[in-house]
């Protein structure tokens, strides 16, 4: 849900902040462009890293026998997915896209925040001491 959140956060703040930030730098060396996009993409690439495992973490809590359908399904989309955001980026422009990107992330952050409001709380009930 965290990771989620910060994924939808740092995409809203990358609308408004990557055009200035490339304005202002479009000057200055390419190494340090290269830093500098570096340092912008990290808690991206962060947070992107996290909603996959977490599923997985929950899911096989549902049954071992649903996780390799999640690998299954995050295959088919990556390579799916991948052709879409092309093939829409060349019809709507690359700013949309991303813009759906967001919004699918959005959909993610509710799911979890939904999942996580859902769970009963299994060992938060202490035990009688005997």
């Amino acid at each position: 849900m965290v990771a989620a959140a910060g994924i939808v956060l740092y995409g809203l703040a990358s609308q408004y902040l990557y055009p200035t930030v490339v304005d202002a730098t479009l000057a200055c060396d390419i190494r340090w462009r290269c830093l500098i996009t570096m340092v912008m993409l990290f808690p991206l690439g962060f947070c992107l890293g996290m909603p996959f495992p977490s599923g997985i973490r929950v899911v096989g809590g549902w049954g071992q026998n649903l996780v390799p359908w999640l690998w299954g399904i995050n295959g088919l989309t990556s390579v799916v997915g991948s052709v879409a955001a092309m093939s829409l980026a060349k019809l709507w422009g690359f700013s949309n896209v991303q813009i759906v990107g967001w919004a699918l992330y959005t959909g993610v952050f509710l799911l979890a925040t939904a999942q996580c409001f859902a769970q009963k709380p299994s060992s938060a009930t202490p035990k009688k001491a005997q």
